[in-house]
């Protein structure tokens, strides 16, 4: 059951809903993944450096590369637009590969109550959505018509 925004009634999930929260299942087993093989890169990294900058590597760039890759054989990710901008269509059919999107700030506010006296703070706080990309093996270039 999910609450609805607009009543606050509890519905059951859509299909589409239960497709999305499998989705995003999947990304934090895999961010745990990743973690795990990014602690064992740092460990076995040949100078104190390439331990920084391999600590340093996003989530995403290890599911990318050290898992998807491995599992598919593709050597290449991006997003939709990224493939269409340089003029690949997407292969119908492909289903994206599921990864965190660029953190987007949120704002909350709080009422605090101090000696009696009621205070609103706010707080800063970065929500990562689930986005998803195309890799290489799922797209082909786009025919051009010149006339």
């Amino acid at each position: 059951m999910r609450k609805d925004t607009n009543n606050g009634q509890e519905r059951p999930m859509t299909q589409k809903e239960k497709n999305r929260q499998e989705q995003f299942e999947k990304l934090l087993q895999l961010s745990a993944r990743a973690r795990v093989i990014r602690t064992k890169m740092v460990e076995e990294a040949k100078n104190e450096y390439e331990a920084i900058a391999i600590s340093a590597l996003p989530l995403n760039v290890i599911i990318t590369k050290h898992i998807y890759a491995k599992e598919t054989g593709a050597t290449e990710f991006r997003k939709f637009k990224e493939w269409k901008d340089d003029g690949y269509n997407i292969i119908k059919g492909s289903k994206g590969y599921p990864v965190w999107s660029v953190p987007m700030q949120r704002e909350s506010k709080m009422t605090v109550e101090k000696e009696g006296e009621k205070e609103e703070k706010t707080f800063h706080t970065e929500h990562y959505n689930m986005c998803y990309l195309f890799s290489n093996l799922q797209v082909e270039k786009a025919e051009t018509n010149v006339n």
